[in-house]
């Protein structure tokens, strides 16, 4: 039984909890089905009995699966299910302990084309702090630095494998600077894990850096001051440290752009310098 509009409502596959459990079904991937008996929902993935599939109700992000989660992220039902800010830790290969919060929905490019269901970031800083290149240059920006190309998969090599095979390919656009005549333009790479823009944090109505993306809904609701920006080492339990964004300087090809530790803009950040990694991704 297909979703069907009934004089303004919508209405999903419905039945008795007997009956779901004497077919037990396979329900198509990201169709809902209705136990009308203990009043709960479950969504299919295409392979997945009926008795074997989660249940929607009462489920928090936490206790979700991240295969769960892509699932629900693929249906386009996500904004329904879960809400920006919700959070989830994941514990890295190396022992240490990630928390992620829901940046927004339906927010970034998908390299294969649409739209990523949910896109992730950290609530803190990893414990160890980073560089963005070996020297004091942001020539290539983003797409050529050591932190997009080193840095960044190291991390993915310490992610989960059950989160690994989940994160999507993403498009994202940074600006950087062409050739000695310092002529900005927009360059868009392709990611699974990536860092943040200015326009993507601050809203950044500067000229240079509309075209970096859109602001997430977490920044909209929770980056109206500087304090709402600050972040930790060591997921929270370390001291405020400043942050890398991957926007590079629009008027030097020595900076990169980032937030210090007391949550205001860094215009003059030296590549060789270490500041803490907030890392993004989507699903």
């Amino acid at each position: 039984m297909a979703v069907r509009n009934i004089t303004g409502t919508i209405q999903v596959r419905r039945d008795t909890a007997a009956n779901w459990e004497s077919v037990n079904p396979v329900l198509r991937e990201g169709e809902f089905g209705y136990d009308t008996t203990n009043k709960i929902m479950r969504i299919g993935d295409g392979a997945t009995a009926w008795k074997n599939l989660f249940t929607l109700i009462g489920k928090t992000i936490a206790s979700c699966s991240w295969d769960e989660i892509a699932a629900i992220s693929d249906s386009g039902t996500a904004p329904s299910i879960f809400r920006v800010g919700d959070k989830k830790t994941a514990v890295l290969s190396t022992g240490e302990k990630v928390t992620f919060v829901i940046m927004g929905f339906n927010h970034d490019d998908l390299a294969s084309g649409g739209k990523a269901g949910i896109t992730f970031g950290m609530e803190n800083l990893f414990a160890t702090k980073s560089r963005m290149n070996a020297t004091s240059t942001n020539k290539g920006s983003w797409a050529a630095s050591e932190m997009r190309n080193t840095k960044m998969p190291t991390i993915y090599s310490y992610l989960p494998s059950d989160l690994q095979a989940v994160i999507k390919e993403v498009t994202k656009n940074t600006v950087t600077l062409d050739g000695g005549d310092l002529t900005v333009s927009i360059q868009p790479t392709t990611d699974t894990l990536f860092l943040f823009s200015r326009k993507e944090i601050y809203d950044a109505t500067a000229a240079n850096y509309v075209s970096e993306g859109e602001q997430y809904e977490y920044w909209r609701i929770n980056g109206k001051t500087n304090a709402s920006r600050v972040k930790y080492l060591s997921d929270g339990k370390g001291n405020a440290e400043s942050w890398w964004l991957r926007s590079s300087s629009a008027t030097t090809t020595s900076y990169f752009l980032g937030v210090y530790s007391s949550g205001t803009l860094i215009t003059t950040g030296s590549a060789t310098s270490s500041y803490g990694v907030c890392m993004g991704f989507c699903v």
